[in-house]
């Protein structure tokens, strides 16, 4: 259709022609107006196009000269274009290229139900919720279809070489969502922690768990998932203050209990709540001490020079890993290490 081909060309040209394109935006929505209520067939393609058109810019005038336009139409027509948006989307919701064609078009749908307008904050009025399926226009259509085509455009791809870029820039506001706590991230890996004194335990029982609600909260709303059965608390300090921390304190997490727990591995290095490493340096003992055994068996059939190779890559990379923090051990421990 050379109209909707014109529309379209002007609504994705970057001259600033406010005109312009307040009337390709008005006319691609009659068009489809008059499309669905006739039931005009039209191409794969056809249908992309027109609801490319359908993309209303974040322009204050733009937005000011399609108010003045629309406002002309008979009541009984404007209150048809509200929906003519989703039911022209839903007579092509096979196709799942025009996904991202109709997300295009929300702004356009959202004005024109006066629930926003484009150059606004939608989240500033109320924030939305990924499964309101009513705010994204699909409350008439095949839900689990389009919410796997939407989702499928929130996911970083595994093993792709930006993925982690994408991933860090996509959780980039992750550390300030927490109101009390201070939160530190690596990759999908993060941490809570809060300082407090023992006399205050039960409001910081209270603060943590409202800042753990608060971060499952945000997740939600980013469609990632948080796993409680994976998180673990853990109180530091001397073995004087732990004593006074009582043997039922729990936090509550998506309503699940957690209890807290004497040994954490965290990124390799195993935890305790006093810093002594023990049970890190006896894991790492026991597992060095299987690899030694392991290349025992194959030492007559390498060179020494490839067996020292072998044991610096496959021991002594176990053996030293995070040496500088668990470096201030107690000589007991030091001594168990020598012993490999």
């Amino acid at each position: 259709m050379p109209k909707i081909l014109k529309n379209l060309e002007v609504v994705e040209s970057k001259s600033k022609d406010a005109k312009a394109e307040v009337e390709a935006v008005v006319s691609s929505v009659t068009i489809a107006y008059v499309f669905t209520k006739y039931h005009v067939y039209l191409k794969p393609e056809q249908y992309e196009s027109l609801l490319k058109c359908l993309r209303l810019p974040p322009d204050k005038e733009v937005c000011s000269k399609f108010k003045k336009s629309v406002i002309e139409y008979d009541d009984k027509i404007l209150n048809s274009f509200k929906e003519i948006i989703v039911q022209f989307y839903q007579r092509r919701s096979e196709t799942e290229s025009l996904v991202d064609s109709f997300l295009l078009a929300l702004p356009l749908l959202h004005f024109l139900r006066q629930e926003s307008t484009p150059f606004e904050d939608v989240s500033c009025k109320n924030p939305v919720r990924f499964e309101n399926w009513s705010w994204w226009g699909l409350e008439k259509m095949p839900y689990l279809k389009i919410r796997t085509n939407i989702t499928a455009r929130a996911r970083v791809p595994q093993g792709s070489i930006l993925g982690p870029l994408l991933f860090n820039l996509f959780i980039n506001d992750l550390p300030c969502i927490p109101l009390n706590s201070e939160l530190e991230s690596y990759v999908d890996d993060s941490k809570l922690f809060l300082s407090f004194c023992i006399g205050k335990l039960q409001d910081v029982v209270t603060t943590v768990n409202n800042d753990l609600f608060t971060v499952a909260t945000y997740l939600s709303n980013n469609c990632l998932l948080a796993n409680p059965d994976k998180t673990k608390i853990m109180f530091f300090g001397t073995q004087q203050m732990l004593k006074h921390i009582p043997a039922d304190t729990s936090f509550t997490f998506l309503g699940k209990t957690v209890q807290p727990v004497q040994n954490a591995k965290d990124l390799g290095l195993i935890m305790d709540p006093s810093l002594s490493f023990d049970e890190h340096i006896k894991q790492s003992v026991s597992s060095c001490m299987k690899k030694l055994h392991q290349v025992n068996r194959i030492k007559n059939l390498f060179r020494q020079s490839t067996l020292e190779m072998i044991i610096r890559s496959y021991v002594f990379s176990k053996l030293f890993y995070c040496s500088t923090v668990w470096s201030s051990t107690s000589q007991k421990n030091i001594c168990k290490l020598k012993t490999v």
